[in-house]
């Protein structure tokens, strides 16, 4: 099953985590923080501090817009949005990394780890 990896600190993080979560009919992709134990465990240290979501699937790791669009693989109604894969990866990186550089300042940082709803809390590895 694969395991998406976001940053637990990250207001807009937490929330794309969730959002994907809720969206995810089959259930089957699991979050994880990179803060936490699993990342550790799972993660070389570079992956461990990455700027970015990191994509965890039969042992190949994804970033980026990469990581983005293999979510979007696991989302029915959101697949069609797959098609901007084909934008130059230099470019839906650059963009990426804009998004990435500023989403402290934008949406904020949380000190605590936000709790997902009830319906959705046994995918999310705690630890």
């Amino acid at each position: 099953m694969p395991i998406l990896f976001f940053d637990g600190e990250c207001v807009l993080c937490n929330g794309a985590a969730q959002w994907i979560a809720k969206r995810n009919p089959s259930g089957n992709i699991r979050f994880a923080s990179l803060q936490g134990d699993s990342a550790k465990e799972n993660l070389r240290e570079d992956l461990q501090t990455a700027e970015t979501l990191v994509w965890m699937d039969e042992g190949r790791f994804l970033v980026r817009s990469e990581a983005v669009f293999s979510v979007l693989k696991h989302l029915p109604a959101w697949r069609w949005l797959r098609i901007l894969r084909f934008i130059p990866r230099r470019l839906a990186d650059r963009v990426y990394d804009w998004v990435a550089g500023n989403r402290f300042r934008w949406f904020g940082r949380q000190t605590e780890c936000s709790i997902p709803p009830p319906a959705l809390r046994e995918r999310f590895i705690h630890s």
